[in-house]
């Protein structure tokens, strides 16, 4: 069993970084139909299907799904499950933070995050800003990362996304 990416069978100890593209939610849906498993709006998947090689394994479940836009760090996704360790048959399914926005911004305060929308069922899916929300940004001097007490920005990027494993 790899708790972490593996290659060929060995555990890597370090965080580790793979660069995957996004995988629509109806293709996601249609390769987990035959076992009995639904893929809902508030899912989002990932994974290079018919190769495989390449996702998240067992012990990465509530690592970030992130892209880089610019300097700034975006999560879109938080490792839920998959089938086996990047099975080229079954991308993988992570949790769409952007559904949450609700919830995240109910535990922010007078700071609510900024969020993007986006379509659910495109690979290759079209950003627009969520109007209602207006952000600011502060960022640090010494970081590429923006002030998370003044921004929380969780979108879909256009791939490729960049998944950090811990170990």
């Amino acid at each position: 069993m790899c708790p972490l990416i593996c290659v060929a069978g060995t555990q890597l100890p370090d965080i580790q970084q793979v660069m995957i593209p996004v995988v629509s939610n109806s293709a996601c849906a249609s390769a987990y139909g035959g076992v009995n498993i639904s893929i809902t709006s508030n899912m989002i998947c990932a994974g290079l299907l018919n190769q495989g090689g390449k996702g998240a394994c067992q012990g990465d479940s509530g690592g970030p799904m992130v892209s880089k836009n610019g300097s700034l760090w975006i999560q879109s996704g938080v490792v839920s499950f998959g089938r086996g360790c990047a099975d080229p048959k079954y991308p993988g399914v992570y949790s769409r933070v952007s559904q949450y926005q609700d919830w995240i911004k109910s535990y922010t305060g007078s700071n609510p995050p900024g969020f993007v929308q986006f379509n659910t069922d495109t690979e290759h899916s079209t950003m627009t800003t969520n109007t209602n929300t207006t952000a600011t940004t502060t960022a640090t001097s010494n970081s590429n990362f923006r002030s998370a007490r003044k921004l929380l920005l969780f979108n879909l990027s256009l791939i490729p996304f960049s998944l950090f494993l811990f170990s």
